[in-house]
């Protein structure tokens, strides 16, 4: 069995490994948006913003953006895309979306350090696992990647669901 040493760096290490995971993939949702904005940026088409739980700039600026769409949408009943009111309207959304994707820009610089810091931390606790005798760091290895997976399974499925009942309700 593993000693209480060995279930504490397990343990720690199991929780760094989450983490990493969590911000992996929050960061792979931000170059979505990152994408998303580009496109919406080059080719100036509809945009429905990415949203990233917990950041609410990124929503306020989804609200502003929105209500701007409809703005101009109303407006292009009565004018032409030229017309000056329709090109102010424009000139805004245009701004609320480059602002937008420097925002996200600037979370995926965050979110990409702190893997590279989890990362470090995570290469160090290892070290420190070397120094368990043979056979219990044997134990500790396949214990931590068996709990790292069902950690992973479990967060993800929980993901699949926050998904599905987001779709669901946009459906609706």
């Amino acid at each position: 069995t593993l000693g209480p040493e060995g279930n504490s760096l397990v343990q720690k290490l199991v929780e760094l490994e989450q983490r990493k995971a969590d911000v992996r993939l929050k960061r792979q949702r931000v170059e979505h948006a990152i994408g998303i904005l580009k496109e919406a940026i080059r080719t100036g088409g509809p945009l429905t913003v990415p949203t990233i739980e917990d950041v609410e700039s990124i929503t306020e600026s989804a609200a502003k953006l929105a209500d701007l769409d409809a703005q101009k949408k109303g407006m292009l009943v009565d004018y032409t895309e030229s017309h000056p009111a329709v090109v102010d309207v424009q000139t805004q959304i245009t701004r609320v979306r480059e602002s937008l994707l420097a925002t996200y820009r600037a979370m995926r610089q965050e979110l990409l350090l702190g893997e590279r810091d989890l990362t470090r931390t995570i290469t160090s606790f290892d070290a420190q696992l070397e120094d368990i005798p043979e056979a219990e760091l044997e134990l500790a290895k396949r214990t931590r990647v068996n709990m790292v997976n069902a950690e992973l399974y479990t967060f993800l499925l929980q993901k699949q669901q926050e998904a599905r009942i987001a779709q669901a309700s946009t459906i609706s």
